[in-house]
């Protein structure tokens, strides 16, 4: 949460309890709220995806940037839960709702009249243990060489067969969503 948003957020979250929503949140998020919120007894927390899956959740709210939103993919990774995003950063690609349409999105929430857009996810095995349980992306993985010697073999496979063979200093794996900063 970035430092001026708390009283937004904060209202957001009063809103949807007064209209009855059952809410979780993410618990040091909720840490940082509480001097902000009006009931925060009545807000379930979840801490890992585990926790997050138990609560059985309809929906995600992400309040901030871009970045922020693609935080909270690794508690849904598994789940299918759609994410809403709040723009209250700068760039607003994939959080795509501003601020001052906020209340429009809540109450297309609470009517459920929302449009879903289903977006491809990445999903990136290694035969070492190099991942944390994080291994899905929505917009890219890069692969790159650990030191600055000569290029590397990266073996490619796409759904279990082996596409090709890059020989790079690194790999950029896209969706549709994309990553074109790093394109």
């Amino acid at each position: 949460v970035k430092s001026g948003d708390e009283v937004f957020i904060s209202g957001i979250i009063h809103y949807l309890q007064q209209h009855g929503v059952s809410l979780a949140c993410y618990h040091p998020v909720w840490e940082y709220l509480q001097p902000w919120l009006h009931e925060p007894e009545e807000i379930a927390c979840y801490q890992d995806a585990a926790s997050f899956m138990a609560l059985e959740l309809n929906y995600l709210i992400s309040f901030g940037g871009d970045g922020t939103f693609l935080d909270p993919l690794r508690f849904v990774q598994h789940d299918c839960v759609p994410v809403m995003g709040i723009n209250t950063g700068t760039l607003g690609f994939i959080s795509s709702i501003p601020r001052k349409q906020a209340s429009q999105a809540m109450e297309a929430l609470l009517q459920e009249e929302l449009i879903l857009d289903a977006r491809s996810l990445l999903q990136l095995r290694s035969n070492k243990p190099i991942f944390d349980d994080v291994v899905l992306a929505l917009n890219d993985f890069t692969i790159q060489k650990r030191d600055t010697g000569s290029m590397i073999a990266i073996k490619t496979y796409l759904n279990g067969e082996l596409l090709t063979t890059y020989r790079a200093d690194g790999l950029v794996i896209s969706t549709p969503t994309g990553s074109t900063a790093y394109s």
